[in-house]
């Protein structure tokens, strides 16, 4: 795992797999992360969309709770990691995670023939949690 100050002010996103894990698993991989002080450095967390949406609500509950302390800006059910359709999010681009629009955003060109990907893009979520928002992110 990459030491913790290298997750300074990065955006984590996490996803569970087709393996579909029970919730008191993916309670236990957070309080793993919580432990390492993940969440001391990350600025928001980016979850993938639970294959079949199986146990979604379980695991947006036990997100929220593991992660309440530090108030952090959650985005839920995105279409990343082994869930269909599936999204790329490319490592070390810079991003904008913009609550009040409820959309993660890559301002690297690279990723869009007109600039930066906007609201209605596959990067849409269904629902956003949090209190920052137009900020600049670095790394997904």
């Amino acid at each position: 795992m990459p030491k913790r100050a290298e997750w300074q002010g990065k955006i984590l996103f996490i996803e569970t797999s087709e393996e579909r894990p029970e919730p008191a698993s993916y309670r236990l991989m957070l309080a793993h992360l919580k432990a390492y002080g993940i969440f001391d450095q990350v600025a928001a967390i980016v979850a993938g969309k639970p294959q079949d949406e199986q146990y979604y609500n379980d695991y947006k509950q036990i997100l929220r709770d593991e992660t309440a302390a530090w108030n952090l800006p959650l985005l839920f059910n995105v279409n990343i990691g082994h869930a269909y359709p599936r999204t790329a999010l490319p490592y070390g681009a810079e991003a904008v995670l913009d609550c009040s629009q409820q959309t993660l955003t890559s301002t690297e060109p690279f990723f869009s023939a007109e600039g930066p990907v906007q609201a209605g893009s596959p990067y849409r979520a269904v629902q956003l949690y949090g209190t920052i928002s137009n900020r600049k992110y670095s790394g997904f």
